[in-house]
């Protein structure tokens, strides 16, 4: 991030400047009414702000000129956004389409490239944000966040700003949307105006996130077009404004019509092994030295002990940290699409890639600098290298998963069909926003299924970085410790634990995941692109009665807190990791042996996870280990995870309460951490005689101060 806040100071002299700037940036006394700020949205005759269809159609020279006469009205629009799994990022840019057709400038960009000067001047900011781990910001946005959450920030410093909070979250998880709350929190406590009430899109809403972004975008825009009014004879674009390409692509002598260069093994251009590139996300280079099924041969789910070799290069982790792992989809798979869109003659020649306010065709050397405002870090390397749209497609997009809301918003420019373009239109708007759903989500129909519905769509090859989502790296918990006594090459070795995703849709057809797909697909010295990141899931340590986070502290370590480890299926991967650090940690304290692990599976002998290894240090007495097995019982009744707390409940609140312990749960997010948190919730409330709001604000005080930490997806 560039020109980042340097403490008050700086703040203070952009303050100053406020004053001079005009209706081109920050608009001095701008103030929203408070009646039209309202996190509870009418949906009456609201349809996401698409307004009124004037019923013509544009060509691309049209597209231009209705761009060029936007900028004419001087109505600044930001949006930024912090994403993982790209869900922000879709919405985003859906914002910034709109706002196009409203004719504000839209400018768009991730969080970790927004200029932080840019809230001292920008009229008005929109932010999306999706929350990780528990109720934590994403990495893009964690330096912004830092720098807002300075104490000796003035209150008064964004005042002037107009603003407006859109959160992707989950609702099972304790801490909703907690990302968007508290940058709307923060925001206002700064000065800045609301333009409309916070939207809490909602994983869990059988529409998706559609079912408050929908109507929130439409008061969004109706109060900013009260705010904000277009001039006198500028109207709306109609609702067949389609805008350029977000990212152009450039043929290398050709137009992309099958008369270019072609990739050949001997161009200097992108590889096509069996081994995605390198990312910013997953720049180390592991190699696989095996994959071990962990379940029963029988079970029918296979789940995975991976073990990579890592390079000297890899930084240090700790137990509960996260292995970030860059997928591809198949190539088989990739070259049916290629025929299905009919781009079997340009798929193979070479192009640049370059945003839509530039152009290489400008500069006479390709190696001249561009601006890259809007590609995504992983593509900026295309600017200079060339590549071919076959590449992209299978490394870098995701043309296989469950297409959102955006995929049809654009079919419908480019079918030829009266009859389909006004299905896909339905399927956009609000009204048809739950046969949009029946149609695609609750089916789990993918991109090339839809496209053999709606046979008249002709997708023109320069807009594949538009209607298809980038195809984002996947993030692991760690499932062993580098420090591990028990495994003598652990300290050059990154182990997993990754269940293969094979279900079938309701449409009967079988899947597989696309980074099943893909590790499946992995052999014996195989390459792997790796990144490491911190977990939520943190082990502690005390040296000298403080907490210590210092590896190389262990010679003093005078003290290891008890810990309690919820990790039920494929969850007990951080906590096997903690297990063998704690193992290691015996051999200098023999208080480190205060470790419980509750796992949960369906069948003894079928899928208990490192049951062997499990088994073997509970009878050592070196791990309390406690296993529920929900499908065992002859009479049906099952046991889970929380049932065994309760079991425990002298254990647990002994370990947790008395003793200063921790909690940690990993898993799958819905019912099981809900089920965990209510169950020490009802041993505290029957151990200290105390009513149930009273044990569960001590449950969520714990939470506060990182003694109970969930992660869970």
């Amino acid at each position: 991030m560039s020109n980042q806040i340097n403490g008050v100071a700086e703040m203070g002299s952009e303050m100053d400047k406020r004053a001079e700037i005009d209706a081109t940036g920050r608009m001095a006394g701008m103030r929203v009414d408070d009646s039209e700020i309202t996190g509870h949205f009418d949906r009456d005759g609201c349809d996401g702000g698409d307004g009124d269809n004037n019923g013509e159609n544009n060509n691309d020279n049209n597209t231009s000129n209705n761009a060029n006469n936007s900028n004419s009205t001087q109505r600044p629009l930001t949006i930024v956004y912090s994403t993982e799994t790209g869900n922000a990022q879709d919405v985003a840019e859906r914002l910034g389409r709109l706002g196009e057709r409203w004719r504000w400038e839209v400018r768009v960009c991730e969080a970790d490239e927004f200029d932080i000067n840019t809230l001292l001047t920008a009229p008005i900011i929109l932010f999306v944000l999706s929350t990780t781990g528990n109720g934590e910001h994403n990495p893009t946005f964690r330096s912004l966040w830092r720098q807002l959450l300075n104490s000796r920030l003035p209150s008064d410093l964004l005042d002037g700003l107009v603003y407006g909070v859109f959160g992707l979250g989950d609702s099972s998880y304790a801490r909703f949307n907690w990302a968007a709350k508290s940058l709307d929190r923060r925001l206002d406590s700064l000065g800045a105006q609301r333009v409309v009430g916070r939207g809490d899109g909602d994983e869990r809403h059988y529409m998706g996130y559609d079912g408050v972004f929908l109507p929130w975008s439409g008061v969004l825009f109706n109060n900013l077009n009260h705010l904000l009014p277009l001039p006198k004879g500028v109207d709306k674009l109609d609702d067949d404004y389609l805008p350029p390409p977000r990212v152009k692509m450039e043929w290398l002598n050709g137009s992309g019509s099958g008369s270019g260069s072609k990739n050949s093994s001997s161009s200097n251009t992108t590889n096509n092994t069996n081994t995605p590139p390198n990312n910013p996300s997953t720049p180390y280079t592991c190699t696989l030295d095996s994959s071990t099924r962990l379940t029963s041969p029988s079970w029918w789910q296979d789940v995975r002990h991976l073990v990579l070799n890592t390079p000297p290069t890899l930084p240090p982790f700790r137990a509960g940290d996260v292995a970030v792992l860059q997928p591809r989809n198949e190539p088989s798979a990739i070259s049916n699409l290629v025929r299905q869109l009919g781009w079997e003659e340009c798929a193979d020649e070479l192009l640049l890639l370059c945003d839509r306010q530039s152009s290489h065709s400008d500069n006479a050397n390709h190696d001249t600098q561009t601006h890259t405002t809007h590609l995504p870090s992983p593509l900026q390397r295309y600017t200079h290298t060339p590549t071919t749209l076959r590449h992209l497609l299978t490394y870098h997009l995701s043309p296989y998963a469950v297409p959102r809301t955006t995929f049809f918003e654009y079919l419908a420019h480019f079918t030829s069909s009266d009859v389909e373009r006004e299905r896909l239109r339905e399927f956009t708007s609000a009204q048809g926003a739950d046969e949009l759903y029946e149609y695609c989500a609750r089916v789990r129909r993918t991109a090339p299924e839809v496209l053999d519905d709606f046979k008249s769509v002709r997708i023109p090859p320069r807009y594949a970085l538009d209607v298809f989502p980038l195809l984002r790296p996947r993030k692991f918990s760690i499932a062993g410790s580098k420090k591990s006594h028990s495994h003598a090459h652990a300290s050059n070795q990154l182990q997993l634990c990754i269940a293969l995703v094979r279900y079938k849709t309701k449409l009967a057809r079988p899947r597989m995941g696309i980074c099943s797909a893909w590790l499946e697909s992995l052999k014996q010295g195989d390459e792997v692109h790796v990144g490491v990141e911190e977990g939520t899931i943190r082990a502690p340590r005390r040296v000298n009665g403080h907490e210590d986070a210092d590896e190389h502290a262990d010679n003093n370590l005078t003290h290891t807190p008890p810990l309690l480890l919820v990790g039920p299926g494929t969850g007990v991967a951080p906590m096997r990791a903690l297990v063998q650090e704690r193992e290691r940690d015996i051999h200098t304290q023999p208080s480190a042996q205060n470790t419980a692990l509750y796992f949960g599976c369906r069948c003894s002998g079928m899928d208990e996870l490192y049951a062997d290894e499990m088994q073997s240090l509970a009878r050592a007495g070196r791990l309390h280990y406690r296993v529920a097995h929900s499908r065992d019982d002859v009479h049906g009744n099952k046991e889970y995870v929380q049932h065994l707390l309760q079991q425990d409940g002298k254990r647990v609140y002994n370990w947790l309460v008395e003793r200063s312990g921790y909690l940690f749960i990993s898993g799958s997010s819905g019912q099981m951490p809900k089920g965990v948190r209510k169950a020490v919730a009802s041993i505290i409330e029957r151990l200290e005689g105390v009513d149930e709001n009273t044990a569960m604000r001590k449950v969520e005080y714990f939470e506060s101060i990182g003694r109970i930490v969930e992660e869970c997806w």
